[in-house]
């Protein structure tokens, strides 16, 4: 099962199979990103956000696999929002909390590993293009490109990339 984002998400290959769960870390760590650091500020105030901050800023954007673990982690971040956006907090926040406090167990795939790559403050020189298809270290296409179009210039790329394939 994928939790995603529809908007700015592009498929490059099939995500699936997988038998564990799946966050995937953005290029900052909670402490580098200032949306970070607003957001855990709002929500769980400076000693969390001071505990967490070396800890990878994780996308609550794409959540992949299997259906077991998501409903459980549906559950418990349900839980935690409840508990917590009375009081205006943010859920991108919560989502590292929940990730992080080991609340749910999750594999965490850092920045360019995984199946999947977020791209919010990423540079197009530090991405890997090739034949309209953004590859990771090891040469294969990400099967999940979430943000592309933060990136300037990229989406066109990939969108060229899709439309000849199609």
């Amino acid at each position: 099962m994928l939790l995603g984002e529809c908007r700015d998400v592009v498929f490059q290959s099939s995500p699936f199979p997988g038998a564990d769960f799946h966050v995937y870390a953005e290029n900052e760590t909670i402490g580098a990103s200032h949306f970070a650091r607003r957001w855990f500020q709002l929500t769980y105030g400076g000693s969390v956000w001071r505990e967490l901050r070396t800890r990878p800023f994780l996308c609550s954007g794409t959540t992949i696999n299997p259906v077991p673990a998501i409903l459980s982690y549906l559950e418990v971040l349900t839980r935690e929002l409840g508990r917590i956006m009375a009081n205006g907090g943010k859920n991108q926040a919560v989502h590292n909390y929940v990730i992080h406090r080991g609340l749910v167990p999750a594999v965490i795939a850092l920045f360019g590993e995984g199946r999947g790559i977020t791209l919010n403050a990423v540079a197009a020189g530090q991405l890997r293009l090739e034949a309209g298809r953004l590859m990771d270290a090891a040469g294969r296409p990400f099967p999940i490109v979430h943000q592309y179009d933060r990136v300037p210039g990229l989406a066109g790329r990939l969108a060229g990339a899709t439309a000849a394939e199609s």
